[in-house]
């Protein structure tokens, strides 16, 4: 009896290198507007300097001062976008940002009224495929 022996090479058709995880960063932006008599409350349209598609609650964690200079210090890990002091008709958007503490400035000859900002945080991110 004779037989023949085949012997056939495997051959990978295809390899499959399995996803990682990825990291995507995120951020929330708010906008709030903050008078020493009325306190803080999200813009939602009740701002005359700044605007834009805004997140509420940034009241939270925020804290402020009216001293000569008005102040803001922000959450740890947020950052300044656009701030502005509003001073009668007029805006003054020159507001700086050292670590977390935002300084407003006046408008020329009249006071400020009130201050607007908007900053935005980072969050964990999402993790995805």
């Amino acid at each position: 009896m004779g037989g023949t022996v085949l012997w056939v090479t495997p051959v990978i058709q295809s390899m499959r290198t399995p996803a990682y995880a990825q990291v995507t960063p995120g951020r929330n932006c708010f906008a709030i507007k903050w008078e020493p008599g009325d306190g803080c409350e999200d813009a939602n349209g009740t701002v005359f300097c700044i605007s834009g598609d805004l997140q509420a609650g940034g009241c939270s964690g925020v804290g402020f001062t009216s001293d000569t200079n008005w102040t803001a210090t922000l959450p740890a890990g947020c950052t300044l976008e656009q701030g502005c002091s509003k001073c009668a008709q007029e805006c003054n958007c020159d507001a700086t940002q050292v670590g977390n503490t935002v300084t407003f400035h006046p408008c020329g000859v009249h006071d400020i009224s009130h201050i607007e900002l908007k900053y935005c945080c980072e969050t964990d991110g999402l993790i995805t495929d």
